[in-house]
């Protein structure tokens, strides 16, 4: 009886946690940013750039992207262009749907995940009170298989080419 009523009570205080942290979750992907975006609108864009950087690392250059675009738009016609990028084996990633979890507590807040196959967002918070506070700058986007962070400036990358494939309708 008494492992029964102890079971019992460990449930309901599983369940009393586990709508805490949905809760929470919640509350931070709402939180709007002075550009007007949410954590939910930045996380979405910043996974679906990772999981494009992750999945076209060796088949674009990342450190070099503005040279060799800038380079490549005087030289080749968007058509050509667009074979190259098959030819290595270039693709667009479509979004999926996030994991959202609390990887754990800090001593301000705790640490919000949101995740994919190929990359994990890493959102730090703040309890201040009754508040939650998100500082945009450390929003960080690691590589799952690497375990590395993908820079600012390799998603900026990443973005610049996106943006080109999606402009002249690339597809895998």
């Amino acid at each position: 009886m008494k492992k029964i009523i102890l079971l019992l009570i460990g449930c309901i205080l599983f369940l009393v946690g586990c709508n805490n942290d949905s809760n929470y979750i919640e509350t931070v992907m709402n939180i709007r940013f002075e550009n007007g975006k949410t954590v939910e609108k930045i996380v979405n864009e910043k996974a679906i750039l990772g999981d494009f950087y992750v999945e076209n690392e060796g088949k674009l250059e990342f450190n070099k992207v503005q040279y060799g675009l800038d380079a490549i738009s005087m030289r080749i016609s968007p058509s050509d262009l667009m074979n190259r990028y098959k030819q290595k084996g270039v693709k667009m990633p479509l979004l999926k749907e996030l994991e959202w979890k609390i990887e754990g507590e800090t001593n301000e807040g705790k640490v919000v995940t949101a995740a994919t196959d190929e990359v994990i967002i890493k959102i730090p918070t703040v309890k201040n009170k009754d508040y939650i506070q998100v500082n945009l700058n450390n929003i960080k986007v690691y590589n799952l298989k690497t375990n590395t962070v993908i820079t600012d400036k390799e998603l900026e990358a990443a973005d610049l080419y996106y943006k080109m494939l999606q402009e002249y309708n690339y597809k895998n």
